[in-house]
């Protein structure tokens, strides 16, 4: 296979002997592959880097957390990917079921690399003879409508993984809000739209001045599930940090007070959010002041303690430079999840940086789960009380849940006594 054709493989299977032995044949064949046997971080790679790849090979029986599932997730959120099962079950039903998913083909545990490779090569070709259609944007079709007799959509305002986000004009109240709509292609999941519902659900259970807040939710036509949300006049806190380089402890340390405190809420209503990040922080405009803080997109939350399937279904692992080390490991998850993450926050936001920094997502995944941060003396010296800055971002950072911060208040405690000693 000639280096320009060379197709590249993400092969997830969680038997390290077999998973070696088709790395090696594929590459032999001339293909690139990337395998993965940890299946949270599969589920990333499948996630944020599906781009990368012409074939995802995946294994049906990965633990707790199945192919299948990682199937229909990737799929639910506009995977294109071909798909090929590996698998041991041989009943018509789990076959049917595979492809139901979204699977492209199917191969029987065991099987002769000789039959691997012919189907490898026959799913690449058939990719290769089609342009799949791509999904009508709720944005073109929605562009000036009236949904629910109130809400006039203005303008979209951005696109996530499962919606468009739009500005409107809620005509009952005279007040511009912010819509989301679910994207046309996710209409017709089941689960996804009852993950839609569940995170309106849970938003709604959240009235903080330091959290977007929820006023309404509906489905347009009985078939586009829609939220409406405060309009916050402002910018992510990922903008402006990037502008800024880093903040002063200050100004640092005033931001992650605020979001303590829309966090303390949640966390008290049995709400993690496991995706804290710049981009889900907005600052609200005020005379270029920092200080009007809101948390937003708690849609891959899950109610502490559920034991709802649909709460484990709808899990996202989270950003891989803010993932607590139990999130990787697929541990049980709590309030001390989102400790982690404003420890990383705190760094960034000080330094300029996160911690963590590699060539790939694994060896960042790995920093997380066995390396300690450098001291922040090495980064930025002439820091203010800068010791004690450094005891709050080790106690934020430990890799063990029980040796952090045991909630937001504590953090938020030793914040304050820091902003108290800065002159």
């Amino acid at each position: 296979m000639a280096e320009e054709e060379k197709k590249n493989i993400l092969l997830v299977e969680d038997d390290r002997q077999l998973g070696m032995v088709v790395k090696d044949f594929l590459e032999g064949s001339g293909f690139s592959v990337d395998y993965q046997h940890n299946a949270p971080l599969a589920r990333a790679k499948m996630l944020l880097k599906s781009e990368d790849f012409d074939l995802i090979i995946l294994d049906w029986d990965l633990g707790e957390l199945t192919g299948l599932e990682l199937c229909q997730e990737f799929r639910s959120v506009g995977g294109l990917t071909p798909i090929l099962f590996m698998t041991g079950r041989t009943s018509i039903d789990d076959k049917e079921l595979g492809l139901e998913s979204g699977g492209d083909d199917y191969i029987t545990k065991p099987f002769s690399m000789r039959e691997l490779g012919a189907r490898v090569k026959s799913i690449l070709r058939r990719s290769l003879e089609y342009s799949p259609k791509p999904a009508v944007s709720a944005a073109v079709v929605l562009n000036g409508s009236l949904i629910a007799e109130r809400y006039l959509l203005d303008h979209s305002i951005g696109t996530g993984g499962s919606a468009n986000v739009w500005k409107a004009l809620d005509q009952r109240m005279n007040r511009h809000v912010v819509v989301k709509v679910m994207q046309g292609h996710l209409i017709g999941n089941s689960e996804t739209m009852k993950r839609f519902e569940h995170e309106c659900q849970l938003m709604a259970k959240i009235k903080h001045p330091n959290v977007v807040t929820i006023y309404d939710a509906g489905c347009i036509d009985d078939r586009l599930p829609f939220l409406v949300m405060e309009l916050v006049e402002g910018e992510p806190l990922r903008d402006f940090l990037d502008r800024a380089g880093r903040l002063s402890l200050r100004t640092a340390a005033a931001v992650m007070i605020q979001i303590c405190s829309g966090l303390r809420d949640a966390h008290l209503a049995g709400i993690v959010h496991r995706d804290l990040k710049p981009e889900n922080i907005l600052i609200q405009e005020n005379k270029s002041r920092v200080d009007a803080v809101k948390i937003v997109d708690f849609g891959i939350a899950r109610l502490v303690g559920s034991a709802d399937r649909l709460t484990r279904e709808g899990t996202v692992i989270g950003t891989i430079d803010y993932i607590s080390p139990e999130q990787l490991e697929d541990r049980n998850v709590d309030a001390r999840a989102d400790i982690y993450a404003l420890g990383v926050m705190l760094y960034e936001l000080l330094t300029g940086s996160v911690p963590f920094e590699a060539d790939t997502m694994q060896a960042v995944a790995v920093k997380h789960l066995i390396e300690t941060p450098g001291p922040l003396v090495d980064k930025i010296p002439d820091l203010p009380q800068i010791e004690f800055v450094q005891s709050i971002l080790d106690k934020c950072l430990e890799k063990k849940a029980d040796l952090r911060y045991q909630s937001v208040d504590d953090l938020s405690d030793d914040l304050e006594k820091l902003l108290n000693t800065i002159q």
